[in-house]
């Protein structure tokens, strides 16, 4: 499994958008046990505001992008190159090390997630996936069958070199096949509503942060000229704010972007119109804030 090398490209918005198909919602609470491990494998002090960044990378990311599909009715996905990349262009400018997988099967998706979940990642501040496929509202479309999110997830939540340090999952298809068909809202609406201690315990399930493309049971859309929406508005966020911005931040100014600014193009007027929002879960237990490369800055 060879590293993607990073491409920057310069990417424009073409004029239709298609959808592009949740966690599964299935009966009853599965009962997890929580290990309470020793948290020693962060440089993170217990009252720190920020996760450490003293590390040879910001973090290592690991993309599957979906174009083929050899079951049920689900059409081709031809831009999903453009979403690797707008994840290379990124990522790559954060200081992570990125690795694509493409068109993969799910016992082949397994096999790389219990291989990756096993890696030493000492040297990386962060991990991350990066999903770009179509979906539905029981699970993720890999080449052959569906899966769960929580089959990516679950195995690197115990990865001891990623303990005490941010895990994210970002997942780039459909939730359902609802669509929104948005709000008016007027501009004068008005919103209502010491001690050093080196060792403790943190709950196995801190420090995760899972993005969506869209809310649970919704449509996301993909243009078809230049990839996912969701990708296309995450990157230009990250490219726009990662460098003065946490990363809480720095979605929110993306889903802002997304929710405002994009409406689907479509030659059906039925189809047209739509909107879409991200919906982002955190249990991160400090502020993500990423150190740029220099030459970046400069």
């Amino acid at each position: 499994m060879a590293n993607a090398e990073v491409d920057i490209s310069t990417l424009k918005r073409g004029n239709e958008d298609l959808p592009d198909g949740n966690f599964p919602s299935g009966s009853g609470i599965k009962e997890k046990q929580r290990l309470n491990n020793d948290y020693r494998n962060s440089v993170s002090k217990i009252d720190d505001e920020f996760y450490s960044m003293n590390y040879t990378y910001n973090g290592y990311l690991l993309v599957f992008a979906h174009e083929f599909f050899e079951y049920g009715a689900l059409e081709r996905r031809p831009k999903a190159e453009e979403d690797i990349e707008m994840l290379k262009e990124s990522f790559g400018r954060l200081n992570f090390v990125i690795s694509v997988e493409k068109n993969r099967k799910f016992r082949e998706i397994k096999k790389i997630i219990e291989m990756e979940s096993q890696k030493n990642f000492d040297e990386y501040a962060t991990f991350a996936v990066a999903i770009s496929s179509h979906g539905s509202s029981n699970g993720i479309a890999a080449r052959d069958a569906e899966y769960n999110l929580e089959d990516i997830i679950e195995p690197f939540k115990k990865t001891q070199s990623l303990i005490g340090k941010p895990k994210m999952f970002f997942v780039g298809c459909c939730r359902g096949m609802l669509v929104d068909n948005g709000v008016s809202i007027s501009q004068d609406c008005i919103q209502t509503d010491g001690c050093q201690v080196e060792e403790y315990t943190i709950p196995v399930e801190a420090d995760v942060i899972i993005v969506y493309a869209t809310v649970n049971g919704y449509i996301s859309y993909h243009n078809n000229e230049n990839g996912s929406q969701f990708f296309i508005y995450l990157t230009e966020a990250l490219n726009d704010y990662a460098d003065s911005k946490d990363m809480l931040t720095v979605l929110t100014k993306a889903n802002q972007q997304l929710a405002i600014s994009f409406s689907s193009r479509n030659k059906d007027p039925e189809k047209a119109k739509k909107k879409q929002c991200m919906c982002f879960l955190s249990t991160l237990t400090r502020l993500l804030k990423f150190k740029v490369k220099a030459e970046e800055q400069a």
